[in-house]
C-alpha cells in the first residue's frame, strides 16, 4: 500500500524526502525555492507515496531526470504521465503526484504569477495546466544535461540561478506584476484580513484596478486567490490545533465558516481525526 501524504499537513515526510535549496537573493521576487527529490538510491526500493497538493498559486517547474512519475486530478483520475520535463501551472483544486523508486526530479517553484511572466505564458494557459518545458525553453535539454552532469546541490543551485536569471533578463518590466505579488504577502494579507477591498485600498489602488490586475496575470479574481491563500494558511494550524483558535486571526468569521472551505478543498480527504493526528490516510479515503 502506498503512502499517502498531504501538504501542509504532514510536513515531517517532506522533510524526509526533499531538499531544499535556496535561489540567489536576486531572483527572491520571483522564486520561492529550489528543491531535489533523488528516490534512485536501493533504500528507496520499496518505496512508493503519493504526495497530494491542495490548490495553491504557486507554478513548478519540473526537470525529470530519472523514471517517469504520474499526476493525478481531484477524482483520483490519471492526467499525466510525466516522462520529459514539464511546468506544472498553479491550480484551483486538488492535483496528486506518485513517486516512486527511480524518481529523480529537480524543481523551481515559482512565486504567485512568476512563472506566467517569465515564460511569457497567459494565466488561463496556465491554470490547471502541465506544459512540456521543451514548448516554453527551445533549449531545454541543455539545463537537463546541466543538471544530470553533477547531481551536488551547490552545483544544481548555481545552474538553476544562471538560467533563472536569463529568464528574469527577458522578461518586460511590469508594474502590474508587482501588485499581484505584493497582494499575496502574508503581511498583506492579515493586513486586508484577507477582504479584496481592504487589499487594495492598502496597496493604494481601487478595487476595480486590482480586479483587472489579477485576471490578467492569473485568470482569476482577487477574492477566489484570496480564499486559497487563506486556506493555505490556517489548514497547517487546524492540523496541529483543531478547532481551538482564534479563527478571526486567519480571516474566517468562526470555526463553521472555515470548514465550509475546509469542504471545498478537502474534499474525499476523510476523516478529519487521521488528518489532525498526521496519521497516513489510506487509498480508500481518497478515492485513488
Amino acid at each position: 500500500m502506498e503512502t499517502l501524504t498531504v501538504e501542509l499537513i504532514h510536513q515531517p515526510h517532506f522533510d524526509r524526502h526533499y531538499q531544499l535549496l535556496a535561489p540567489a537573493s536576486d531572483l527572491l521576487l520571483y522564486i520561492e525555492s529550489y528543491w531535489m527529490l533523488d528516490l534512485r538510491n536501493p533504500q528507496h526500493q520499496q518505496s512508493r507515496f503519493v504526495e497530494i497538493n491542495l490548490a495553491k498559486l504557486q507554478s513548478i517547474l519540473i526537470v525529470n531526470l530519472g523514471n517517469p512519475f504520474e499526476v493525478f486530478g481531484r477524482q483520483g483520475e490519471r492526467v499525466y504521465t510525466c516522462t520529459h520535463s514539464a511546468l506544472v501551472g498553479y491550480h484551483t483544486r486538488r492535483l496528486s503526484y506518485k513517486h516512486q523508486f527511480g524518481n529523480y526530479l529537480i524543481g523551481v517553484t515559482f512565486h504567485p504569477a512568476a512563472a506566467n511572466h517569465l515564460f511569457r505564458v497567459q494565466g488561463q494557459e496556465l491554470m490547471n495546466q502541465l506544459l512540456p518545458l521543451d514548448v516554453l525553453l527551445p533549449n531545454a535539454s541543455l539545463l537537463e544535461a546541466q543538471l544530470a552532469e553533477d547531481g551536488y546541490p551547490a552545483t544544481v543551485q548555481k545552474v538553476l540561478n544562471t538560467w533563472m536569471r536569463l529568464l528574469v533578463g527577458r522578461a518586460t518590466p511590469d508594474s502590474r506584476l508587482g501588485y499581484v505579488q505584493q497582494a499575496l504577502q502574508p503581511d498583506k494579507l492579515h493586513g486586508a484580513n484577507y477582504f479584496s477591498r481592504q487589499l487594495a485600498s492598502l496597496l493604494c489602488v481601487t478595487n476595480r484596478s486590482l480586479e483587472r490586475y489579477f485576471k490578467e496575470h492569473m485568470a482569476l479574481s482577487p477574492k477566489h486567490c484570496l480564499r486559497i491563500q487563506r486556506f493555505r494558511q490556517a489548514l497547517p494550524v487546524y492540523g496541529r490545533y483543531g478547532s481551538a483558535i482564534d479563527w478571526t486571526e486567519w480571516g474566517y468569521h468562526d470555526f463553521s465558516h472555515f470548514m465550509k472551505d475546509y469542504h471545498h478543498f478537502m474534499v474525499d480527504l476523510q476523516p478529519d481525526d487521521a488528518i489532525r493526528s498526521n496519521k497516513s490516510l489510506s487509498p480508500n479515503d481518497l478515492g485513488l
